[in-house]
């Protein structure tokens, strides 16, 4: 991927990385794993968040029984994250979790990954295809309904 990797074990750590890349366009802060009913667990991820001024994204796999990932994400949520990113779309055949997670947590849509290869990057997860990807039908019959019609 070409970029520079810095590891930051601890808040101090990460607050002395990003200053030294303050003059970066974007900086993406990946943490480890965490267990939102786990106290100790949000509590340090609630720590890493407020080392600086980020835009805390859900990370979240797509396919999860939608009333735990509503759960989920209110508790991330509480700790700062303002948007959801879905994963595993390219494996899950229910995606009423990501809704779920979305309106229960406040958290508006980012990208998506549909791919296991992180490399592979992220696609722009718009409004037409969050639509198509709930109802992959939808858009079949709208195009044979603009047919008969014109």
């Amino acid at each position: 991927m070409d970029i520079d990797l810095q590891v930051a074990p601890n808040t101090t750590a990460l607050k002395e990385a990003l200053l030294k890349y303050s003059d970066a366009d974007q900086i993406i802060i990946d943490t480890a794993g965490t267990n939102p009913f786990e106290t100790n667990s949000i509590k340090m991820l609630a720590r890493l968040v407020g080392a600086s001024n980020m835009l805390p994204v859900l990370v979240l796999p797509a396919g999860m029984q939608a009333d735990e990932a509503g759960e989920m994400a209110q508790i991330f949520q509480t700790v700062g994250a303002q948007a959801l990113l879905p994963t595993r779309i390219d494996v899950a055949r229910r995606l009423g979790s990501i809704l779920c997670a979305a309106y229960s947590g406040g958290l508006t849509f980012t990208e998506f990954s549909a791919t296991p290869k992180v490399a592979d990057g992220l696609s722009q997860l718009t409004s037409k295809r969050l639509t198509q990807l709930l109802m992959p039908r939808a858009n079949t019959a709208n195009m044979l309904k603009s047919k008969v019609s014109g």
